[in-house]
């Protein structure tokens, strides 16, 4: 798929699943989307700032897995 192609599709899925202001969430600095282990069945898009995915080694020290930006998928 060319990259036009492609983002033409991504601007029309989030026309259709993420517009709606009563689904959005607004975290601030160091609140948990979701936590290690936990149930998710939910898709979340970033539309601003950064969310970084991080897990707890068994020394308890935290490593960050991922970071998304904005437009990105993250669930």
């Amino acid at each position: 798929m060319k990259k036009s192609a492609a983002d033409s599709e991504l601007k029309k899925l989030i026309s259709t699943y993420f517009t709606k202001k009563k689904q959005h969430l607004h975290l601030d600095k160091g609140d948990l989307l979701f936590e290690q282990g936990g149930y998710n069945d939910r898709l979340y898009l970033v539309c601003k700032g950064e969310l970084a995915g991080t897990v707890t080694n068994p020394d308890g020290s935290l490593y960050e897995q991922f970071r998304a930006t904005p437009n990105k998928f993250v669930g």
